[in-house]
């Protein structure tokens, strides 16, 4: 069958292209199945190995602390004036997503979305 004849030819000049015999390690070529596995291995490796030396330490510097009556503001949730009121900032020609909805056209049915845009901004 000339399909079946295609396929293996096909399939063993695969294996001829992607077949690695031969490798350059930093010190000669490597050839055979298994050297060249172990000289790849050894390369990444080596290349994916923390290197030792002294991670700096942040010593005298002092961060500034957030409050528990601060934190209480961070975590409170958004009232919906103000989702709409940055909704309502953004130029209407420009887009969250590459999905091609403007901020004009959200403006426009507001109306319909609002529940859910609060909804998404309160789960988040």
């Amino acid at each position: 069958d000339n399909n079946t004849i295609f396929f293996h030819k096909s399939m063993k000049d695969r294996f001829r292209r992607n077949f690695i015999n031969v490798v350059d390690s930093p010190s000669d070529k490597v050839e055979g199945m298994l050297e060249v596995k172990e000289a790849v291995k050894s390369n990444f490796d080596n290349f994916f190995k923390e290197t030792n030396f002294t991670r700096p330490v942040p010593e005298g510097i002092t961060f500034n602390c957030v409050f528990e009556e601060d934190n209480g503001i961070l975590e409170e949730p958004f009232s919906e004036s103000e989702i709409k009121k940055e909704v309502w900032s953004c130029d209407g020609s420009k887009s969250v997503d590459p999905d091609g909805f403007i901020f004009e056209f959200l403006k426009h049915i507001w109306v319909v979305i609002k529940d859910d845009a609060f909804r998404f901004v309160k789960y988040f």
